[in-house]
């Protein structure tokens, strides 16, 4: 799995996904990474040391189009290969990667059976 396209760095912006604050924006820089898994590891201890989150805990929003009349929607997703995949099959010059802070759940879900 060679990491695929021209990529030489990629913009990150990490987001609280309720308040909307800006954690963290930094680049990750792609020329020592030979594959995808390996650039993928990187932008998670990237991520850990500017915004102090875990890739695991952030969710990539990714831009859809928005239906009749409507203007585009936001889907939270796993910050996984398929997103990264997704990423370098944008055309140059690519957009930043905009990450944000998944929500805890509510300690009372934790409670319920």
């Amino acid at each position: 799995e060679r990491l695929r396209g021209d990529l030489d760095e990629l913009r990150v912006h990490v987001y609280d996904a309720t308040s909307g604050k800006e954690h963290a924006a930094f680049v990750v820089p792609a020329h020592a990474c030979p594959t995808a898994s390996h650039f993928l590891y990187t932008l998670g201890r990237f991520c850990e040391f500017e915004s102090g989150f875990r890739l695991e805990e952030l969710r990539w929003l990714r831009a859809v189009p928005g239906g009749a009349g409507r203007g585009p929607r936001v889907q939270r997703l796993p910050c996984d290969l398929a997103m990264l995949e997704e990423v370098l099959s944008m055309p140059p010059p690519r957009p930043p990667l905009f990450l944000c802070v998944a929500p805890a759940p509510r300690a009372l879900e934790h409670a319920l059976p």
